[in-house]
């Protein structure tokens, strides 16, 4: 496994690269980030276009990512994560409208707790190459900027 931090201008981000895709990105700081373990090689090159991306971003210059990213999780996590996609940039939702349009309305708290833990952590990047950070005003409303 491959591993570089990289500062933001909202927060040190961690990025995962398995060798040939990135397969996650966390905030430094989260409780859920895994750990860097023995073994791991810092390497910056390999995360050059992401990197590169995420500075065009932060500078208002992309509101697309097209870094190769792998999603692992299980269907209900990849069913959420398939509608937080749908948000276009700027857009807002709940964790109940996730949970509605993905057919199951009592699950929201469920899809609160996925997002707080997911493998891009704070971001959206996918099949769309959309990104966003998310933002929570409460436990109920998600905006993406």
């Amino acid at each position: 496994m491959y591993y570089t931090f990289a500062d933001t201008p909202v927060g040190t981000l961690l990025f995962i690269n398995d060798g040939k895709v990135i397969t996650g990105i966390h905030w430094k700081v989260s409780k859920h980030r895994p750990k860097v373990a023995k073994g791991w090689i810092e390497n910056r090159t390999i995360f050059k276009e992401a990197l590169g991306q995420f500075d065009e971003y932060f500078a208002g210059k992309r509101r697309i990512f097209t870094f190769a990213y792998i999603f692992r999780g299980t269907e209900f996590q990849k069913s959420a994560w398939k509608e937080l996609e749908k948000l276009p940039y700027g857009a807002y939702s709940s964790y109940q409208g996730i949970a509605n349009a993905i057919g199951k309305p009592f699950v929201y708290t469920a899809v609160r707790e996925w997002d707080s833990s997911k493998e891009v952590e704070g971001t959206r990047a996918g099949h769309t190459g959309d990104f966003g950070a998310w933002e929570s005003s409460d436990d109920k409303d998600l905006r993406t900027r």
